[in-house]
């Protein structure tokens, strides 16, 4: 390749031996370049150094390990081993009055006649409240 000294713009040499040794050192690049780039992926995207196969010492060294091996041989197999069971929560609050004791319905209502808005129109219920009480009743 001939580079010219003013604005380092490449220009192909017009002899076919040498254009030829030109073609052949850029294939050797690619070459190398794609080979890097296999290398780069597998080391990125490719099984890791833990999950390969034991041999040789690594067998041996893997003697002190069992039991971690023991505990993953017996790991539960079924659905409901795996799961644990779900805990609820209990029911914040008051616990509700039992049904047995005794109950006085106290209802506060308005007259008839306040039921009526100034402009004529019936007033409805928009709303109730209800709730319970215990009395307590001092020993007689």
């Amino acid at each position: 390749m001939v580079y010219c000294s003013g604005c380092g713009h490449q220009f192909l040499p017009d002899d076919p031996a040498v254009l030829k040794s030109v073609i052949a050192d850029h294939q050797a690049q690619i070459a190398q370049l794609e080979q890097r780039l296999r290398l780069l992926n597998l080391i990125i995207y490719g099984p890791k150094s833990e999950k390969k196969p034991r041999t040789g010492q690594e067998q041996q060294l893997s003697l002190f390990d069992e039991a971690e091996q023991a505990a993953e041989e017996h790991k539960p197999q079924t659905f409901e081993e795996v799961c644990a069971p779900i805990r609820t929560r209990g029911k914040r609050g008051r616990r509700p009055i039992p049904a047995d004791l005794p109950r006085v319905e106290i209802v506060h209502d308005l007259p008839e006649s306040e039921k009526v808005c100034p402009c004529g129109a019936v007033l409805v219920r928009i709303g109730e409240e209800v709730s319970e009480k215990l009395d307590i009743v001092p020993a007689k």
